[in-house]
């Protein structure tokens, strides 16, 4: 029941809220974000909730250096996070190919607050994980929720068998896209959840694990935020997660019925 920093593996908890929001008949893939958030700057126009789910909406990543400088702050509201790099030109034009971005699953972060009138942490909490009787996923903020987290480690020296503690790392702004944290056996159970049914109707199923296309009608072998792959013709889904204090990464085979999880301080 430790909890850890899942990084990037929020993610594919981001992903099941959208597609319970889609279940519930509240959010449509081909709908433009604009319609769920208006105030989105010009370049967003032609951006659709698709392409940020799928990582080709040209929304930029992080630059050189920027990864720590968004680490320092602090956000209740996906809203809060958006001010770092919403007002930047696209890198690409949207659907022409895939092009990951951690600052777009925080655009879809903050088009859950926007449908469900909650702060996107309240949500995943509420309605993602209380009715699979999970309560042990939630967004990173420093000094909450201390007593089942583990400690972070920034770097190990083995020649003095000691670790350093990371320090100074707020992970809030991240939201959706790398901002919580949770145990393994919690995000294992959530995922085991959806492949048995108990989230989301069949055909909203079966959308959510056919992944997202380009433009062209190709696949980007990128689904609601995990990554799409295929072994002796079997399929399955992966994501990984990584940063200071925290390393995972998600395995699920549907076929089998197979979760697993492994998370790392």
């Amino acid at each position: 029941n430790t909890t850890f920093r899942m990084y990037s593996l929020s993610k594919s908890i981001t992903g099941i809220a959208l597609a319970k929001l889609i279940s519930a008949g509240k959010l449509e893939l081909n709908r433009k974000a604009v319609d769920y958030l208006p105030n989105l700057p010009e370049q967003y126009k032609k951006v659709t909730v698709a392409q940020l789910i799928g990582h080709s909406a040209g929304v930029r990543h992080y630059k050189k250096g920027e990864w720590m400088r968004f680490s320092k702050g602090k956000c209740l509201l996906a809203s809060d996070a958006l001010e770092a790099f919403i007002n930047d030109p696209l890198v690409q034009n949207p659907g022409t190919s895939f092009q990951y971005s951690t600052f777009g699953y925080i655009i879809l972060s903050a088009i859950i607050e926007s449908i469900t009138k909650s702060s996107f942490d309240d949500y995943i909490r509420q309605q993602v994980c209380k009715p699979m009787g999970i309560s042990n996923i939630f967004l990173d903020q420093p000094n909450d929720n201390k007593s089942q987290q583990s400690i972070y480690y920034d770097s190990w020296d083995i020649s003095k068998w000691k670790a350093k503690e990371a320090t100074g790392i707020n992970n809030s702004c991240k939201m959706g896209g790398g901002g919580l944290i949770g145990s393994a056996r919690s995000l294992a159970l959530l995922h085991l959840g959806l492949l048995n049914g108990k989230l989301l109707d069949e055909n909203t199923q079966k959308i959510y694990y056919t992944g997202i296309k380009d433009a062209a009608g190709k696949s980007l072998q990128y689904g609601f935020g995990l990554k799409i792959g295929d072994k002796n013709g079997k399929p399955y889904f992966s994501h990984a997660g990584s940063g200071q204090g925290g390393s995972s990464v998600i395995l699920i085979y549907p076929d089998e019925k197979a979760v697993i999880v492994l998370a790392g301080n």
